[in-house]
């Protein structure tokens, strides 16, 4: 059996939109997988196509993938950092109501392999109110790093919904 059907998908320079629609109840959800330009002459046409596709969206929203981008100097083991790329990452997230979800037990994503590395948390998952709400316990947790420069992520999402007690009057003083 399907969970999911497909309600749109659109691809952009910088992005990967899916629209889900579940086939078990109304919920619906709209996926955005990203990888962000490398070259920093780039980020601005980057950010804006997140607001542009934020703009087509209605519902729940998760953004995930490699940014390219750090949001504060912590977020990188060098002194090479560029304020105003922070600003505009962190200001285009405060614009479009987003939220991160913290990744567990690991800070830093991404490695250039060097003998002197350069470490920085690129890879991360951002998420709206409405997607917060719908899946409260939702988690990011780091995965093993076989190949890849980047630290695989992987999110979690799910919600305990407490299930209603039909109480009889039989078992009332139980319930």
């Amino acid at each position: 059996p399907f969970f999911w059907s497909l309600a749109a998908f659109t691809q952009r320079a910088y992005s990967t939109t899916t629209s889900l629609n579940s086939t078990l109840s109304d919920y619906s959800l709209n996926v955005t997988n990203v990888y962000g330009p490398s070259d920093h002459r780039h980020p601005t046409s980057f950010l804006q196509e997140l607001v542009d596709t934020a703009s087509g969206l209605i519902g729940p929203w998760v953004i995930i993938g490699d940014f390219n981008l750090i949001r504060s100097e912590d977020e990188k083991n060098n002194d090479n950092i560029n304020n105003s790329l922070i600003r505009a990452f962190n200001d285009a997230i405060s614009q479009l109501g987003l939220m991160e979800i913290p990744l567990l037990g690991r800070s830093l994503t991404w490695t250039n392999g060097q003998e002197s590395p350069v470490l920085a948390k690129l890879d991360r998952a951002l998420v709206n109110l409405e997607q917060t709400t719908t899946s409260p316990t939702t988690s990011l947790i780091p995965q093993a790093k076989p190949t890849s420069d980047h630290t695989p992520i992987l999110l979690s999402m799910h919600t305990t919904i407490p299930k209603t007690q039909v109480c009889s009057a039989s078992k009332m003083p139980r319930c």
